[in-house]
């Protein structure tokens, strides 16, 4: 058994030599020739290379575009000032929404003060029909009414297939501002 040099192969400017391995066949000295790595092997195998790099970028697309996350933002300026602490009921906030994901059926929204955690504000469920805008009047909540000073309010937005509150939702999203 030996290699013989027989061939180079010019890949990237670089210059790859080919090389054939001879084997015995049969005890009365004939020889048949087996090729380790020829041209076409190596020109095969980048391109092999080239064409894994490419899918995995090309896979990773779809991936990105799913990574675009679900989001809001609120506006409550038309919300009637209350500092009493006594919370008002109120319509619910406009909400403009941003990357639903297709599957979304209903969005539950929740409202809590930051500062004050235990207090339940309540929310609400919005059937999700495609719009970006969920108006005011969907539902009824207890206003933002911090006794004493500003308080940070958070929304919560879960999108779900089903208007069910237990189960994992598709996705949340948050928003938050300070009141008043």
């Amino acid at each position: 058994m030996a290699l013989r040099k027989t061939d180079s192969l010019p890949i990237s400017g670089k210059n790859y030599p080919v090389y054939n391995l001879v084997l015995m066949r049969n005890p009365d000295n004939v020889f048949a020739n087996k090729h380790v790595m020829t041209c076409e092997n190596i020109k095969e195998n980048y391109m092999f290379k080239k064409i894994l790099i490419l899918l995995s970028f090309v896979v990773s697309l779809p991936l990105s575009a799913q990574a675009d996350n679900f989001d809001f933002k609120f506006d409550w300026s038309d919300l009637k000032l209350c500092n009493s602490g006594r919370p008002n009921i109120v319509k619910n906030p406009t909400f403009h929404l941003k990357n639903v994901p297709e599957s979304t059926k209903w969005i539950h929204f929740k409202l809590v003060d930051t500062d004050v955690v235990n207090f339940n504000h309540g929310g609400g469920w919005v059937e999700y029909t495609g719009q970006n805008i969920v108006k005011p009047g969907e539902f009824t909540y207890k206003s933002p009414c911090p006794p004493n000073g500003r308080h940070k309010y958070e929304w919560t937005a879960s999108v779900r297939k089903q208007k069910q509150s237990w189960g994992k939702a598709i996705q949340k999203a948050r928003a938050a501002k300070m009141y008043p």
